[in-house]
């Protein structure tokens, strides 16, 4: 299990062993989804986003439920997922309790103040954490990164690709998905950048605010 920044100052909180992507990724999205509080009129769903990553990592109520259940698991996880594509799809069937038992966790349904835009982000965060198949894309763009938070760079993109997915270069079409990927490093590098650069812009303001002259991380 890793350790990583909750509240972007002074918290903490703990990644699940179940959850797929790499830590270093996780704390994007977070740091991604403070900064879209300014930022409307997508700031409802990045912030839902960020919302069902802090849950997941130990802060706070689930955000389509409510539950308070801790430690967060795969299988609370999973029906909080299925309570989020209700609200994106009130015509959904809900998860039956049996079903949810079988997660091993009690049912709980949408809180009735949830909107689309929040079931949306939390459904697309949840299904990406648990790598769910068919839900398994990344809930925002974000820098592309290996286990250990490297960025990537264009030609391990272009490898990664090929390795994972070979049935879609065909030769005629290599060159340009090259291009795409090589423009996607591209934009993972700034973003990686601006990334960094809010949060020593943020660790910088904790800082200055302190009466002591420290930060609150720093006691």
């Amino acid at each position: 299990m890793s350790v990583l920044i909750l509240d972007f100052v002074t918290g903490t909180g703990v990644l699940p062993a179940w959850v797929v992507p790499p830590a270093a990724v996780i704390d994007d999205v977070l740091w991604v989804a403070r900064a879209a509080r300014k930022a409307p009129p997508d700031s409802v769903r990045l912030e839902a986003r960020g919302a069902a990553v802090a849950w997941v990592l130990g802060s706070g109520a689930a955000p389509v439920t409510g539950r308070t259940d801790t430690p967060v698991t795969s299988g609370l996880a999973s029906a909080e997922l299925w309570a989020a594509l209700v609200v994106c799809d009130r015509r959904s069937p809900p998860p039956r309790e049996d079903v949810c038992l079988a997660w091993g966790v009690q049912y709980a349904p949408p809180l009735t103040t949830v909107s689309l835009a929040v079931g949306d982000g939390v459904a697309r965060t949840l299904g990406w954490l648990l790598g769910t198949p068919g839900l398994d894309e990344r809930p925002m763009q974000l820098p592309w990164r290996d286990e250990n938070g490297r960025v990537l760079t264009a030609e391990e993109l272009y490898a990664d690709a090929l390795a994972h997915r070979p049935e879609r270069f065909p030769s005629d079409e290599q060159r340009l998905e090259l291009w795409r990927w090589v423009h996607e490093a591209g934009f993972s590098a700034a973003a990686a950048e601006w990334i960094e650069a809010t949060k020593r812009r943020t660790r910088g303001r904790a800082y200055e605010s302190c009466p002591s002259g420290r930060s609150a991380a720093e006691g």
